[in-house]
């Protein structure tokens, strides 16, 4: 199977791309495994995000700690398909839970196929969208060929994001999780937002040059 030939069904706003199980490390091969026996293609799917609102994450039953967005049920109903088109030619396919759910990152196996590469941000930066990305991954056990030219480089290394994060997690070659957090935590406590509700900070995405800032959230006053 050609991952071209899944990309001309998909809407503009989202990009398939696929690599061997074995192109990771024995350690990540392992816990694809974990999910799917026998799988032997990972294929990522990248939504790209052009508005702000598709990333406002709101109180819901799902897998990521009870919280989702447009953005990812977007993504995860686009992936559905093509694992029913897996299926239906005799293979099996399995959409792995969100990050909080399964322990894989998802920017890492994505950094790990021809669509992107991970950033000076620690950012999964794709090779048109820059971070305005969606992720979400499906295991198969076909083998799912991309055809797509050989990796460009897309991080400019501009360090504006190693400048400009408030919460001074970013430094060259290191991101400090911690720091990341707990700037975020205080951010929580200082607008007061309530529980089920998700503040991000989000500057270092929107310092980077590659990729379009998606429209802006407006609030009008009555």
């Amino acid at each position: 199977m050609d991952i071209e030939s899944l990309n001309r069904n998909l809407p503009d706003c989202c990009d398939l791309a696929a690599t061997p199980v074995a192109s990771y490390s024995s350690e990540g091969q392992a816990m694809i495994l974990q999910f799917l026996p026998g799988a032997r293609t990972v294929v990522v799917l990248g939504h790209h995000i052009q508005a702000s609102l598709e990333w406002v994450w709101f109180p819901f039953a799902a897998e990521r700690g009870g919280n989702t967005c447009a953005a990812d049920l977007h993504a995860k109903s686009i992936l559905e398909s093509v694992s029913r088109l897996l299926e239906s030619q005799g293979h099996k396919g399995l959409i792995i839970p969100y990050p909080n759910a399964c322990g894989i990152s998802f920017k890492l196996l994505a950094a790990g196929t021809q669509m992107g590469e991970m950033g000076d941000s620690f950012l999964f930066l794709h090779e048109t969208w820059g971070p305005w990305v969606h992720l979400r991954i499906l295991l198969a056990d076909a083998e799912v060929i991309d055809r797509r030219a050989a990796k460009v480089a897309v991080c400019t290394h501009c360090g504006r994001c190693l400048e400009s994060c408030p919460g001074k997690a970013l430094s060259p070659g290191y991101h400090d999780p911690q720091a990341c957090g707990h700037f975020q935590q205080k951010q929580r406590d200082k607008l007061a937002v309530k529980a089920g509700y998700r503040h991000k900070c989000e500057v270092c995405v929107g310092v980077c040059p590659v990729g379009q800032e998606p429209t802006a959230i407006e609030i009008k006053d009555k």
